[in-house]
């Protein structure tokens, strides 16, 4: 039982020990009892399994948080359910989130793939390039610019950026998506320029 006082037959408490459910929640005897199914179900939403333990966490921290505002009714059930949603929702935000990674992960190569095209480039041409692509990576917002740097030069993984920026990952992955895709038609308009 995850309450610290007896529950009635509504599943609220008897006596006024606690000042919210928060307050008497055994946090303890919950995660004891239920810790292992909410990381199963994590491991089988997740692409990446090994992302689940923090998921998981993440997970309990909101369900505090609406413990906390009384968003959640008062049943160790509900709050079972609760948590198997948000795990959920967060399971398919990730999965969002890694989609658009790699899609902009294969817009990046493709210019990695024009830039080992362009070789042939007489050394004048090739200095142009390379000073447009400053140009370019210039122009780009100072955000931007820092994923596209710390992505294509540093090989960081967004999760790495994610960590250093202190921003949220599936944020990384957008400004790294419309980095690539200005630097993209970019370098597009500056192809039909050398033909």
């Amino acid at each position: 039982m995850a309450l610290t006082n007896k529950e009635s037959e509504e599943g609220t408490p008897e006596g006024t020990c606690c000042l919210s459910p928060y307050e008497c929640f055994d946090w303890d005897s919950f995660l004891e009892e239920n810790y292992e199914a909410f990381k199963a179900y994590a491991e089988n939403q997740l692409r990446v399994k090994s992302d689940a333990p923090d998921v998981v966490q993440e997970c309990l921290q909101k369900l505090m948080e609406a413990m906390k505002k009384n968003a959640v009714e008062y049943t160790v059930a509900a709050w079972r359910s609760y948590m198997f949603r948000i795990i959920r929702n967060k399971a398919i935000d990730m999965g969002r989130a890694y989609t658009v990674a790699d899609k902009a992960k294969t817009k990046m190569s493709s210019m990695q793939e024009y830039q080992a095209n362009t070789e042939h480039v007489v050394h004048s041409d090739h200095a142009v390039l390379q000073k447009c692509i400053k140009q370019a990576l210039d122009a780009l917002p100072p955000a931007q610019q820092e994923v596209v740097k710390l992505k294509f030069w540093d090989n960081m993984t967004f999760k790495e950026i994610s960590a250093k920026t202190g921003e949220n990952m599936s944020t990384v992955a957008s400004r790294y998506r419309y980095a690539t895709v200005a630097l993209g038609s970019f370098l597009s308009s500056f192809r039909n320029f050398l033909s």
